[in-house]
């Protein structure tokens, strides 16, 4: 049986944005803008994110910390997508019933 993993809304959409993203827009303050997430959320989420090895974070020549995804993140990937589609239908649901 296989274990399957839970994910955060939240982590779903760094992971995607990060697959997406061009390398120079890699960095705390410019995903907390782009997804709407407070920043000091972002850092607690991706200090999580990191111990799952599911990022790695690295400081560029001009001494800017940037997340890359690693090899599990990219193998996480298809469960953040499905995540992300899961919440859209919930709130699609819920907008219905009110």
């Amino acid at each position: 049986m296989a274990y399957k993993q839970e994910m955060k809304q939240s982590e779903a959409r760094i992971l995607n944005y990060l697959a997406n993203a061009d390398l120079c827009i890699r960095y705390p303050r410019a995903i907390s803008a782009k997804l709407d997430i407070d920043y000091n959320y972002l850092l607690s989420i991706t200090a999580m994110m990191v111990m799952k090895d599911w990022i790695k974070k690295e400081k560029t020549m001009s001494n800017k910390t940037i997340y890359l995804l690693t090899r599990a993140g990219q193998g996480i990937l298809p469960l953040a997508k499905e995540t992300l589609i899961a919440t859209s239908k919930d709130r699609e649901t819920q907008s219905k019933l009110k």
